[in-house]
């Protein structure tokens, strides 16, 4: 009977001889250590995505002069894509966020910051967050609310930012607070607005879109509206909400375009783009 190769390496070392080497069976595995190849070395780490790289499902949700900016509720992840400002050719997609909580309504201020809002699900939050524009910056908390209303994996709300304060649609009413003091003093600039959809801003007003009814029960023709509110300043009385436009049907993809307010409209016989003048300075 032939001894195993364990049985021989023992009698060996006791006869005071060097064990031979073993051999190894033809089912062994033997194990080799990963060697790190250089980068392009190896076809497959060539095309895998960079761990930061970010796959758009669909269009930004935000987009400025230079940049395009996405919230993937579902993924958790905030995103960035350079723009070109010539030719809005927009390039690769980077994660500026990830691991978030439902992140959507982003908003971005002029100096670059990055604002959005985060559904906190266990206990029907919404937090205010914001990334500062630096490269090593990471997302804070500047503070949190009950909104009420939620979907499944988002805040229902709109985010609107200037340089001092975030503007925001809390049920049918239009709040306000400062993004720069602490603490958060949140103020109420409207009320018993019907149903607001989108909120913008600019230096001297804060404008949002209604519904005028109940999107999901009621007819919507003709009932919505373009309402504007002038900007309080430290130590003036409150300003009156205007309508700047009436008889909407579903306004939508409100935005600020220099001296022009545009938005989108939902009619009976297709989707039309209504363009308005925005107030001056002493308007309301």
């Amino acid at each position: 009977m032939r001894a195993s190769p364990v049985l021989a390496a023992v009698i060996a070392v006791a006869c005071g001889r060097e064990p031979a080497p073993a051999t190894p069976s033809a089912r062994a595995v033997v194990a080799r250590p990963e060697v790190s190849s250089p980068r392009g070395s190896d076809p497959a780490a060539a095309t895998a995505p960079a761990p930061d790289r970010f796959e758009p499902s669909g269009p930004p949700q935000l987009v400025t002069a230079e940049a395009a900016l996405w919230a993937d509720a579902t993924r958790g992840i905030v995103a960035r894509a350079p723009r070109d400002p010539s030719t809005g050719a927009i390039g690769e997609a980077r994660v500026v966020a990830r691991d978030r909580r439902a992140p959507a309504h982003l908003a971005r201020e002029d100096d670059g910051d990055l604002y959005w809002v985060e559904y906190r699900r266990e206990d029907a939050r919404c937090d205010f967050v914001r990334l500062p524009a630096t490269s090593e910056a990471r997302p804070e908390l500047l503070f949190e609310e009950d909104l009420g209303d939620f979907s499944e994996l988002a805040c229902e709300t709109d985010l609107a930012v200037d340089p001092t304060r975030l503007y925001w649609l809390h049920g049918s009413e239009v709040r306000s607070a400062s993004h720069a003091a602490s603490p958060v003093a949140i103020g109420t600039l409207a009320r018993g607005e019907r149903f607001p959809r989108e909120i913008a801003v600019d230096a001297t007003h804060v404008y949002w879109t209604v519904m005028g009814a109940d999107p999901y029960e009621d007819d919507l023709t003709g009932r919505g509206a373009l309402r504007a509110l002038r900007i309080p300043q430290a130590g003036s009385a409150g300003a009156r909400a205007r309508s700047l436009a009436a008889g909407l049907t579903e306004p939508s993809d409100l935005t600020i375009d220099g001296s022009r307010i545009t938005l989108r409209e939902v009619g009976g016989a297709g989707e039309a783009l209504r363009s308005y003048p925005a107030p001056d300075a002493q308007s309301f």
